[in-house]
């Protein structure tokens, strides 16, 4: 494929709601053609929303995560298990079962431990073996970045993994990294806050971090670089036994606060399809905004047709 553009239509043509990989309407967490970084101290979950974003493009998983669409890949993804891939299976087989084994082998391929080559040898080393071992490949989540190369905290070597990055996203390959952040950052939101050289995160469209205390059900997700609009921030629920994170009760506030010119009436249904999580949870938190006196509920009423569902709407002073 030409990467040489007529101007008129290099400007003009993009569409104008931002194409997405994760994402719905304005509200993008990783844009198609733009790398995205999932940025997070150990044991905060950012492995567990990536296998679940994987599963989710492969088909395994519902077409949703934390409220938004995920778009399924047209290729096999590539998952680098660079950094404990024996714990990555165990967290990945939480999500998953032996029904599952086909599509999974079908659509996933996944490499375990230190990659065979320096990528930052040549910008084109990353994409070139990625479309030999995974062919046809579209996606390629990389756990972690640490284990890319040595060196994180030098320019040099953030450049040279900027341009492998950047080759592999010319060739049409979605790409999604894992990192840590510094260990002076203390918890707090930033894209400063990430190991290493600034070209590290300067080649992503979005970058998320993730906050709390290590092996918390609750942290909350912080959209510290974007393609479009700021998303969150967000509290996020894991059940580390199911290996399934949702949007937490402040987070159906906010739902409900984007669906508040919407005509449609919000039920414990629109809710929970909306949100990605289950009708008992979204049920469960929209009583909590309504004891607190954040929601007003109209109960059901009895029509000709049946029963209809209680509505919820957002109190707004």
């Amino acid at each position: 494929m030409s990467r040489l553009t007529p101007g008129g239509d290099f400007g003009l043509d993009e569409p104008e709601t931002i194409p997405a990989v994760w994402g719905k309407g304005e509200l993008v967490l990783w844009a198609e053609g733009e790398g995205l970084m999932i940025l997070a101290e150990q044991g905060l979950g950012k492995t567990t929303i990536a296998q679940q974003l994987t599963l989710s493009m492969i088909g395994v998983r519902a077409d949703a995560l934390l409220g938004l669409t995920v778009k399924q890949a047209t290729g096999p993804v590539l998952y680098l298990a660079m950094d404990r891939p024996r714990q990555a299976a165990r967290s990945l087989s939480r999500m998953i079962g032996e029904a599952d084994r086909t599509a999974l082998n079908e659509r996933l391929v996944v490499w375990r431990g230190p990659l065979p080559l320096d990528i930052t040898a040549s910008p084109q080393a990353l994409a070139d073996w990625a479309q030999e071992v995974a062919p046809g490949c579209s996606v390629i989540v990389a756990d972690s970045v640490k284990d890319f190369a040595p060196g994180l905290a030098k320019d040099e070597v953030g450049a040279a993994l900027n341009l492998a990055w950047q080759e592999v996203i010319a060739r049409g390959i979605d790409l999604l990294l894992l990192h840590h952040p510094r260990k002076d950052s203390e918890g707090k939101p930033s894209l400063n806050a990430a190991y290493g050289s600034t070209w590290l995160t300067a080649g992503l469209g979005s970058v998320i971090q993730l906050t709390g205390a290590r092996g918390a059900a609750e942290v909350k997700l912080h959209h510290v670089k974007q393609p479009s609009e700021i998303v969150g921030p967000w509290v996020v629920e894991h059940d580390y036994a199911s290996g399934t994170s949702v949007r937490g009760i402040g987070s159906v506030e906010d739902y409900l606060l984007l669906k508040f010119t919407d005509p449609s009436p919000q039920t414990v249904q629109t809710v929970a399809e909306g949100m990605g999580m289950s009708e008992k949870s979204a049920r469960a938190r929209l009583e909590k905004l309504v004891e607190a006196g954040k929601v007003i509920k109209t109960e059901p009423v009895q029509t000709a047709d049946g029963r209809s569902p209680a509505v919820y709407t957002l109190r707004v002073a």
